[in-house]
């Protein structure tokens, strides 16, 4: 996942500021529409994969028939939303309409590379999975930049080449999970499905709001180069909760498949180590973030500023420790009605504090208002499901986790400039990577029989 940031130094070099803010404007909007036009029957199929008791079909075979029926649904989604493109497209200009077009017409297979992800991601296996994920993510950036050398310098040209890409790796998914010659799945799978799924379509929606809506309220105030400018930021602070994401598709499978009497032990154990590493991760990357920002965009990005930026941003990942665990609990129950409104609540927070904290404190407040929001949606979550399992939580060293690892990132933001700073970072850097080595060691010390994540 994080092998997409990567190819961002060369984006930002070819592309200027307002281009760049286009491509991102583009992505954020087809981020926000997919899980809809795919009725959000992704969702379901790591849970029907396991079995539901109602049903005879066995779960695997569930899975595979639901991912051809997700891929009908979001290819009649897909077509809709961009007929109807033409009346809501003038709204986000500058960007142009063959872009957004384009856009659109790749959530198809963004979705059916999702679906294949996930049956990948129950049946463990970490190659097949990993392959896809690096062809979607890298490889499809990688030909959205050999557009715009070899093509044309636009964002369409870029967008275009990143959709062959995903389109290959959504291709390579489903030989890869079996999903081809699945079939479709009867109508007794899909209101199984609708069940579980539908309730996620606002809560999915509204993570991709929490991740990429504050590009629209920066475009409609500050305009394209600002939003560009934020995405550099973005791009590096996000870091570590893409890589908790990641250890969310090992973590999910362990938890579901694990003994009824061991599940939520197990998982709150797994927590607190996760919170621990999170922290770890976040300090890190705040004390190496000079350099990463310099490495990723020019200084037409002006990235000596962006520090603040991607800081507050990073912290987010920390309420990310604590809302990952809550949610397997709620998928594993099947009771994800309180999805509808949770982090819909939280989105509506997120875009209504970047449009009041942007123009006093510039993008930090942009940041600040997505963090907030992350926090809202983690402690919203905890309120709904301690009433569906006795979950075992240790919420002292999750805690103690989160606010150790705030603490380092504001020292680090006070530290001086020049070499006295430079110093200082590369000796906290020490302290902090002697840290994760020691949990990684005790987490494999007290790792139960049947694996760790």
């Amino acid at each position: 996942m994080a092998a997409s940031a990567a190819v961002v130094p060369a984006i930002t070099r070819i592309l200027g500021a307002g281009e760049y803010g286009q491509v991102t404007v583009v992505v954020a909007v087809v981020a926000m529409l997919a899980p809809a036009i795919a009725l959000g029957l992704p969702a379901a199929i790591p849970r029907l994969f396991f079995g539901t008791g109602e049903l005879a079909t066995p779960g695997p075979q569930m899975a595979r028939m639901l991912v051809g029926t997700c891929t009908a649904a979001a290819a009649l989604g897909a077509a809709a939303t961009a007929g109807s493109a033409l009346l809501w497209g003038t709204w986000l200009q500058p960007v142009g309409r063959p872009a957004l077009l384009i856009g659109i017409a790749t959530a198809l297979p963004l979705i059916v590379m999702g679906c294949t992800l996930s049956i990948l991601q129950v049946e463990q296996r970490p190659a097949s999975y990993i392959a896809v994920s690096l062809l979607g993510s890298a490889g499809a950036q990688l030909l959205g930049i050999a557009a715009l050398l070899l093509v044309d310098a636009t964002p369409a040209a870029y967008l275009a080449g990143y959709g062959a890409g995903v389109c290959a790796a959504a291709l390579t998914g489903a030989m890869l999970s079996g999903t081809v010659t699945a079939g479709v799945a009867d109508a007794r799978t899909v209101r199984a499905a609708l069940a579980i799924g539908a309730p996620t379509i606002p809560h999915a929606m509204a993570i991709f709001v929490l991740a990429l809506g504050d590009r629209l309220v920066i475009q409609s105030i500050d305009g394209t180069v600002a939003v560009g400018r934020y995405q550099v930021a973005y791009a590096l602070g996000a870091l570590p909760i893409a890589l908790l994401a990641a250890l969310q598709t090992a973590w999910i499978p362990i938890t579901f498949g694990a003994a009824a009497d061991r599940r939520w032990d197990d998982l709150a154990d797994s927590a607190a180590v996760i919170s621990r590493l999170g922290a770890v991760l976040v300090a890190t990357l705040v004390v190496l973030s000079p350099i990463g920002l310099a490495a990723l965009a020019p200084a037409s990005f002006a990235p000596d500023e962006l520090e603040a930026v991607c800081a507050i941003v990073a912290l987010g990942a920390l309420a990310w420790c604590v809302y990952l665990p809550l949610s397997q609990v709620l998928f594993w129950e099947r009771r994800t009605r309180s999805l509808l409104w949770v982090t819909p609540a939280a989105a509506v927070a997120n875009l209504v504090l970047a449009a009041i904290l942007l123009p006093p404190y510039g993008l930090e407040g942009v940041a600040a208002a997505t963090l907030v929001a992350l926090a809202l949606q983690a402690v919203l979550l905890e309120r709904v499901t301690r009433r569906m399992a006795d979950v075992p939580w240790r919420w002292r060293a999750m805690l103690g986790n989160v606010a150790a690892g705030a603490a380092v990132v504001v020292v680090v933001l006070a530290l001086p400039g020049g070499a006295p700073g430079a110093v200082l970072r590369g000796l906290l850097l020490l302290v902090l990577l002697a840290v994760a080595a020691r949990t990684v060691a005790d987490a494999a010390r007290r790792a139960p029989a049947a694996g760790a994540a």
